[in-house]
């Protein structure tokens, strides 16, 4: 089994500091900014994937806590929402959770044909 590229990236930047410096302290400067530089980008990664799942999330509590609540027919009411922009937005919050289950589903079946479908 054989190690990620990226992994294999990282240690070679180092190793490649450890032998292209002189110093101890050279080598740990290099070192360090490597495993800083790796460190920050994960971090911009992970926000960069919290943001767009949190923002799911937030439509969708406010779209399902507000289907007991809205008002379609009285346009002076504050809770007044036009029906069509509401049930679009709730049909396409369902549809999209339709599909990525389905997709799930699929991804499972075709991992499982793959790992017992073997004829050894």
């Amino acid at each position: 089994m054989s190690t990620p590229a990226y992994d294999e990236s990282f240690f070679k930047r180092i190793k490649s500091a450890r032998n292209e410096t002189n110093g101890i302290f050279d080598c740990t400067k290099l070192i360090l900014g490597i495993v800083c530089a790796s460190v920050v980008l994960h971090i911009f990664k992970f926000i960069l994937m919290v943001i767009p799942i949190s923002m799911i999330v937030i439509g969708c509590v406010f779209i399902y806590r507000a289907k007991e609540y809205v008002q379609f027919t009285d346009k002076n009411a504050p809770n007044f929402c036009h029906e069509i922009l509401y049930m679009f937005a709730f049909w396409i919050t369902n549809s999209s959770f339709v599909i990525v289950g389905v997709l799930i589903c699929f991804a499972g079946c075709i991992g499982c044909i793959a790992v017992c479908g073997r004829g050894e």
